[in-house]
């Protein structure tokens, strides 16, 4: 798939728009994570043949910032599920910002609705293709939303995995150990709602269990040097996203508010110096044949 530049530059920029428009909380935190990544995802798409003929599901659709760039640089009809309702309401405020500068082609349809990847209210064989990204992780019962996708998928189907797994990230040096206390926090809470860091390496198995043909396993990785400036800055964003997640810690019981305060302070004011960094995704592509 051949990315338009001129318009991958626009889109970045009405969603820089609308970051800077949103409060600090966690849909501040989840876009300015999630951006950077765009990139990466287009280089990734860009070997790939995709037909603007392919209706399309976005799983776990978020804010909407893939199927809202595909839509809008393929005439395509692509649907969005998202368990939460204000990511949904976000992702309609940021397609509407998009389609005043106009940058959806005619014949482009996109939407967004709340929807569970466990239920899904759509007929069989509605999709040509489906999308999942960093999904898997948060799923507690894994198989039975991968037979659900099965059922939606028309044969010939194309289904795009992709998400984390914790053995493939190394830093050196190690993490600051506040920070790691607050990494296993953030670990602790996702395996209270059933989900799972390493998934993955899990990913292929679960889609062959429901009779998806696998094409090909690889890693999306990067490497980097960081100097102390892009660490700090690096930190700044961290810190949002940790904000943004403490009530939830709390609740669940990873950390106190006290304990939570002192950690993130501590991170917050240490030396961290330059850092090497590997970290990698995993990525899965099958097919209903």
């Amino acid at each position: 798939m051949e990315f338009n530049g001129a318009k991958s530059k626009a889109f970045d920029g009405v969603v820089v728009e609308f970051i800077n428009s949103l409060p600090d909380g966690t849909s501040k935190a989840l876009l300015s994570y999630n951006l950077p990544l765009q990139q990466a995802w287009r280089t990734t798409l860009k070997p790939m043949i995709i037909s603007p003929t392919w209706r399309t599901l976005d799983v776990g659709s978020g804010h909407g910032l893939f199927a809202l760039e595909l839509a809008g640089q393929l005439p395509m009809k692509v649907k969005g599920i998202e368990i939460e309702e204000a990511y949904v309401d976000q992702a309609n405020e940021l397609k509407a910002r998009l389609d005043r500068v106009g940058f959806f082609p005619q014949g482009s349809e996109v939407s967004f609705e709340v929807g569970d990847v466990n239920e899904l209210k759509f007929k069989g064989s509605s999709f040509d293709f489906i999308m999942m990204r960093e999904v898997f992780q948060y799923l507690s019962e894994p198989n039975k939303a991968v037979a659900e996708l099965y059922r939606v998928a028309s044969k010939g189907a194309y289904l795009f995995a992709e998400d984390v797994d914790d053995g493939l990230y190394i830093t050196w040096p190690p993490p600051h150990a506040s920070m790691q206390k607050l990494h296993d926090a953030i670990g602790f809470l996702q395996r209270s709602f059933g989900g799972d860091r390493n998934s993955g390496r899990k990913m292929s198995s679960y889609l062959r269990y429901a009779g998806f043909a696998i094409n090909s396993a690889s890693l999306i990785s990067e490497a980097h040097h960081l100097d102390s400036n892009q660490v700090n800055y690096e930190r700044s964003s961290i810190v949002m996203q940790l904000q943004a997640a403490k009530p939830r810690l709390v609740e669940v019981g990873a950390v106190t508010e006290d304990e939570f305060d002192h950690l993130l302070d501590d991170y917050r004011g240490a030396e961290l110096g330059e850092q090497f960094r590997m970290a990698a995704r995993v990525m899965v592509i099958a097919q209903k044949r």
